[in-house]
């Protein structure tokens, strides 16, 4: 898997957690829906910190 997968697949993560986060809101479950927010931001952030891997070259 090159760094282009690999970010396609954590911002498609994130969106199944917003999408999980939105069902436990819905649910009134605030304990799991925090998880879910939580696990989405980790995603989002780790997707943002692969592209700017792939913005340095490598020596």
């Amino acid at each position: 898997m090159d760094k282009q997968q690999m970010i396609y697949k954590m911002q498609q993560l994130a969106h199944n957690q917003e999408r999980i986060e939105a069902i436990f809101v819905r649910e009134k479950d605030d304990h799991r829906a925090e998880i879910a927010k939580v696990k989405r931001i980790m995603y989002e952030n780790f997707a943002e910190l692969l592209e700017s891997w792939l913005d340095q070259p490598i020596s």
